[in-house]
Protein backbone atom coordinates (compact mmCIF):
# COMPACT_ATOMS: atom_id res chain seq x y z
CA UNK A 1 0.00 0.00 0.00
CA UNK A 2 1.33 3.48 -0.56
CA UNK A 3 1.67 5.26 2.25
CA UNK A 4 0.76 8.73 0.33
CA UNK A 5 -2.36 7.17 -0.18
CA UNK A 6 -2.97 5.71 3.50
CA UNK A 7 -4.26 9.55 4.31
CA UNK A 8 -6.95 9.82 1.87
CA UNK A 9 -8.36 6.53 1.97
CA UNK A 10 -9.08 7.14 5.41
CA UNK A 11 -10.41 10.76 4.66
CA UNK A 12 -12.50 8.78 2.09
CA UNK A 13 -13.97 6.17 4.63
CA UNK A 14 -14.55 8.78 7.27
CA UNK A 15 -16.97 10.86 4.65
CA UNK A 16 -18.46 7.20 3.94
CA UNK A 17 -19.16 6.60 7.68
CA UNK A 18 -20.40 10.40 8.31
CA UNK A 19 -22.64 10.09 5.35
CA UNK A 20 -24.32 6.56 6.29
CA UNK A 21 -24.26 8.27 9.67
CA UNK A 22 -26.63 11.41 8.46
CA UNK A 23 -28.67 9.17 6.48
CA UNK A 24 -29.57 7.60 9.44
CA UNK A 25 -30.39 10.66 11.59
CA UNK A 26 -32.70 11.69 9.16
CA UNK A 27 -34.14 9.23 8.06
CA UNK A 28 -35.22 7.63 11.22
CA UNK A 29 -35.25 11.32 12.77
CA UNK A 30 -39.21 11.23 13.82
CA UNK A 31 -41.29 13.80 11.09
CA UNK A 32 -43.33 16.20 12.99
CA UNK A 33 -44.56 17.17 9.43
CA UNK A 34 -44.40 20.58 10.79
CA UNK A 35 -41.33 23.21 10.80
CA UNK A 36 -39.33 20.56 8.21
CA UNK A 37 -37.08 22.59 5.23
CA UNK A 38 -39.00 23.52 2.61
CA UNK A 39 -38.12 21.41 -0.70
CA UNK A 40 -38.69 21.91 -4.42
CA UNK A 41 -40.89 19.10 -5.79
CA UNK A 42 -39.26 15.83 -5.53
CA UNK A 43 -36.37 17.48 -3.19
CA UNK A 44 -36.49 14.80 -0.73
CA UNK A 45 -36.01 12.18 -3.84
CA UNK A 46 -32.84 14.34 -4.72
CA UNK A 47 -31.61 14.04 -1.48
CA UNK A 48 -32.18 10.25 -1.30
CA UNK A 49 -29.96 10.11 -4.72
CA UNK A 50 -27.22 12.05 -3.51
CA UNK A 51 -27.56 10.98 0.17
CA UNK A 52 -26.79 7.63 -1.18
CA UNK A 53 -24.16 8.75 -4.10
CA UNK A 54 -22.09 10.17 -2.06
CA UNK A 55 -21.91 7.41 0.60
CA UNK A 56 -21.51 4.81 -2.31
CA UNK A 57 -18.88 6.62 -3.58
CA UNK A 58 -16.38 7.80 -0.61
CA UNK A 59 -16.49 4.14 0.41
CA UNK A 60 -15.46 3.06 -2.82
CA UNK A 61 -12.38 6.03 -3.00
CA UNK A 62 -11.30 4.40 0.24
CA UNK A 63 -10.83 1.20 -1.74
CA UNK A 64 -13.56 -1.20 0.18
CA UNK A 65 -14.66 -4.11 -1.58
CA UNK A 66 -17.22 -3.16 -4.32
CA UNK A 67 -19.83 -5.90 -4.01
CA UNK A 68 -19.37 -5.46 0.16
CA UNK A 69 -20.19 -1.78 -0.15
CA UNK A 70 -23.04 -2.37 -2.83
CA UNK A 71 -24.83 -4.73 -1.10
CA UNK A 72 -24.40 -3.03 1.89
CA UNK A 73 -25.89 0.00 0.09
CA UNK A 74 -28.81 -1.51 -1.42
CA UNK A 75 -29.61 -3.37 2.35
CA UNK A 76 -29.80 -0.14 3.58
CA UNK A 77 -31.95 1.60 1.13
CA UNK A 78 -33.70 -1.33 1.35
CA UNK A 79 -33.89 -1.73 5.61
CA UNK A 80 -34.09 2.50 5.31
CA UNK A 81 -37.64 2.34 3.86
CA UNK A 82 -39.32 -1.06 5.55
CA UNK A 83 -38.50 0.63 8.84
CA UNK A 84 -40.07 3.79 8.08
CA UNK A 85 -43.26 2.12 6.78
CA UNK A 86 -43.58 -0.56 9.06
CA UNK A 87 -41.83 0.86 12.54
CA UNK A 88 -42.38 4.53 12.31
CA UNK A 89 -45.71 6.49 13.04
CA UNK A 90 -44.46 9.39 11.96
CA UNK A 91 -42.26 8.30 8.51
CA UNK A 92 -43.71 6.26 5.48
CA UNK A 93 -41.98 3.99 3.47
CA UNK A 94 -41.89 4.65 -0.30
CA UNK A 95 -41.26 2.97 -3.09
CA UNK A 96 -39.53 6.32 -4.91
CA UNK A 97 -37.43 6.69 -2.33
CA UNK A 98 -35.79 3.24 -2.66
CA UNK A 99 -35.73 3.98 -6.26
CA UNK A 100 -34.05 7.13 -5.73
CA UNK A 101 -31.42 5.48 -3.51
CA UNK A 102 -30.72 2.88 -5.91
CA UNK A 103 -30.22 5.85 -8.63
CA UNK A 104 -27.79 7.28 -6.10
CA UNK A 105 -26.18 4.28 -5.35
CA UNK A 106 -25.72 3.96 -9.25
CA UNK A 107 -24.16 7.01 -9.58
CA UNK A 108 -22.02 6.81 -6.70
CA UNK A 109 -20.06 3.83 -8.34
CA UNK A 110 -19.73 5.81 -11.56
CA UNK A 111 -18.37 8.86 -9.56
CA UNK A 112 -15.81 6.25 -7.93
CA UNK A 113 -14.82 4.74 -11.11
CA UNK A 114 -13.91 8.40 -13.37
CA UNK A 115 -12.20 9.27 -10.29
CA UNK A 116 -10.20 6.16 -9.62
CA UNK A 117 -9.23 6.62 -13.41
CA UNK A 118 -8.87 10.36 -13.44
CA UNK A 119 -7.41 11.70 -9.97
CA UNK A 120 -7.41 15.03 -9.61
CA UNK A 121 -3.68 15.93 -9.20
CA UNK A 122 -3.23 13.89 -13.14
CA UNK A 123 -5.68 16.62 -14.67
CA UNK A 124 -4.60 19.99 -16.30
CA UNK A 125 -6.53 22.79 -14.59
CA UNK A 126 -9.44 23.29 -17.03
CA UNK A 127 -8.88 20.13 -19.52
CA UNK A 128 -11.34 17.26 -19.39
CA UNK A 129 -9.52 14.32 -19.84
CA UNK A 130 -10.18 11.62 -22.86
CA UNK A 131 -12.45 8.67 -22.14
Amino acid sequence: MNREQTPLRRLWLALGVLMVLLQAAGFYTPSSGEGTLPLPPHGDKVFHAASFALATAFALLARLPWVAVILFMLGHAIASELIQGLFMETRSGDVADGVADVIGILFGVLAARWLARNPPEQREPGVTPPE
